[in-house]
């Protein structure tokens, strides 16, 4: 009469616990992280995570609004790793910019090596003189976009 009576109750409380672990959502989230969410929409959902229920996801979104997202509806979740140092961003974009504008001022220079210079240059003076001023001034400019531009690291998390 005693194992009947333990059975149940066993039964009982695996029963009672079932709802709480099927309550929690099969995305890889949790509260107070900064995620990137893709829906069926066009663009993404960036912000911290309000709440993660087994259907929906409440988002504090990065321009202060609050939105809910079916979990069924969401593509693609990236959780963010930390920010990039303005440092780190001057650098990469410094890199860019030089070489961009070293190469568009290689090839302009070298196409008007004639007005250059009070007697004219060499086609080679000329490239040069593009590489280096284009290198300097492009440097400058991709530095400054880069150390403003200092994003987070996303991590694809789903799927």
């Amino acid at each position: 009469m005693r194992r009947p009576l333990v059975c149940l109750v066993v039964l009982g409380v695996m029963s009672g616990l079932a709802p709480q672990a099927s309550a929690q959502s099969s995305l890889p989230i949790a509260v107070d992280q900064r995620v990137r969410i893709w829906t069926d929409a066009a663009n993404a959902t960036t912000g911290r995570i309000i709440a993660v229920t087994p259907n929906t996801v409440r988002v504090a979104a990065d321009g202060g609004d609050e939105a809910s997202l079916a979990v069924a509806a969401i593509r693609r979740v990236e959780i963010s790793r930390g920010r990039t140092s303005r440092g780190t961003g001057f650098k990469r974009g410094a890199l860019r910019g030089a070489l961009i504008l070293a190469s568009i001022g290689a090839v302009s220079n070298a196409l008007q090596h004639e007005q250059i210079g009070e007697d004219g240059a060499t086609v080679t003076e000329a490239a040069l003189l593009g590489i280096w001023s284009g290198g300097l001034f492009g440097g400058l400019i991709g530095g400054a976009i880069g150390a403003a531009r200092s994003g987070d690291r996303w991590e694809q998390a789903w799927p």
